[in-house]
């Protein structure tokens, strides 16, 4: 709905006269790719969730069902609030149209927030996944023995083993806080542990979620398609690294010029993305009646189909909001 949008609304361009669709300026399509490249991820890391969870209930020991419960649990903590994050970026880039309940959006938020709660709190959940991560239930990705000055920013298994890299870091920091912890004191002891773990199980979400997209492309069959996914991963995985740069700095695993490529890297990709946009959410499949239910995915914003009335005894017109009317 809001890249439908942002290719709807006109704006103005960088000349007098002009204008422009608002996807054309990167300040508003930077942030709606970045949502997609985490859309896509959020995806397929359900997609292997769901198939670890169904392999072990069929035919797993109980050690591999409780792995795939621990798992389960890590990836619908952290689908639900990225989807909290993708949803609030989407309703911001479609400005004031984006709080009326009629365009589809803002009615998703609210629900959301029921999924973050429902079948465990994601915080709990979290937590409990992290104490077993720390009891023996989780041995980090090894480190690869590649000098990183001799790799790349744009080679997508070095982005994706730095995602490793960042996982391993908080493992150690959480395990090193456990042993220092005061002794005779358990809660103390747990409460100097439980942050870093928690950003240990964050970051295993990440690697498994960049993993599952880095494998989705190497299974397309489309050229297309493959390169679209790759970039999308590369995008994905950027942000992340970007975010951890000081950490993978200090430990080795980036070199102080790849930190000042970051941003350089992460603008190249987000400009080779743009003439994919409408690809990559078309690829959703939502249904083009639905999505035209919204007045905010029309062109002309709005027509005179008839809806049900408040009290379901006639129809009334459909509400007029205008996909140019200002933001």
């Amino acid at each position: 709905m809001a890249v439908r949008h942002a290719f709807n609304r006109r704006t103005a361009g960088v000349t007098a006269g002009g204008s422009v669709p608002l996807f054309a300026h990167r300040s508003h399509h930077t942030p709606l790719l970045e949502s997609v490249a985490t859309t896509y991820a959020a995806t397929l890391l359900h997609r292997v969730a769901v198939r670890r969870w169904v392999d072990a209930a069929e035919h797993g020991q109980e050690s591999e069902r409780e792995d795939s419960e621990r798992f389960t649990a890590i990836a619908k903590g952290w689908i639900t609030w990225q989807a909290r994050g993708v949803m609030t970026e989407c309703r911001e880039r479609c400005g004031a149209q984006g709080l009326f309940l009629a365009n589809g959006i803002a009615g998703q938020l609210a629900a959301n927030e029921g999924t973050i709660t429902a079948e465990g709190d994601n915080l709990v959940i979290w937590v409990k996944a992290a104490g077993e991560m720390l009891l023996g239930h989780f041995t980090p990705k090894q480190p690869c023995d590649q000098d990183p000055a001799a790799r790349h920013l744009a080679d997508t298994d070095f982005l994706q083993d730095l995602l490793g890299d960042v996982e391993r870091i908080w493992h150690r920091r959480a395990r090193g806080r456990l042993r220092s912890g005061p002794p005779g004191d358990p809660l103390n002891r747990w409460n100097n542990t439980v942050n870093s773990a928690l950003k240990l199980v964050d970051a295993h979400a990440v690697r498994r979620a960049g993993q599952a997209l880095l494998e989705a492309a190497a299974e397309a069959t489309d050229d297309d398609a493959r390169q679209q996914l790759t970039l999308l991963h590369r995008l994905f995985a950027l942000r992340q690294v970007m975010a951890h740069s000081g950490d993978l700095l200090a430990d080795g695993h980036l070199t102080g010029a790849q930190v000042r490529e970051l941003q350089d890297a992460s603008e190249a990709v987000v400009a080779a993305l743009v003439p994919h946009a409408e690809t990559l959410v078309a690829a959703f499949a939502v249904v083009e009646d639905v999505l035209l239910d919204h007045p905010i995915a029309r062109p002309e914003g709005f027509d005179e189909r008839p809806v049900p009335s408040w009290d379901g005894t006639g129809s009334v017109p459909r509400p007029v909001v205008a996909a140019a009317a200002p933001a």
